[in-house]
């Protein structure tokens, strides 16, 4: 059921903006720096290369970083 009207789906009327944010900010510039390299490169994937080809994989690879980072 995909309609969120019904109050047991009360959860989904988050707005679109607190559902993207991180459940936890990294604290360490290390961290921070693998965050941003992340959501720079699927920024260039996705201008660059568009929706269908962006994968996991190729944001690891183009951010630098191993796919366990990046989940």
């Amino acid at each position: 059921m995909s309609n969120c009207s019904h109050h047991a789906y009360s959860h989904c009327r988050k707005t679109q903006a607190m559902q993207a944010l991180p459940r936890k900010m990294p604290r360490q510039r290390r961290a921070q720096a693998t965050v941003t390299a992340i959501l720079d490169a699927t920024a260039q994937l996705l201008m660059h290369q568009g929706y269908s080809c962006v994968t996991t994989n190729r944001v690891a690879d183009m951010a630098g970083v191993s796919i366990g980072s990046l989940y």
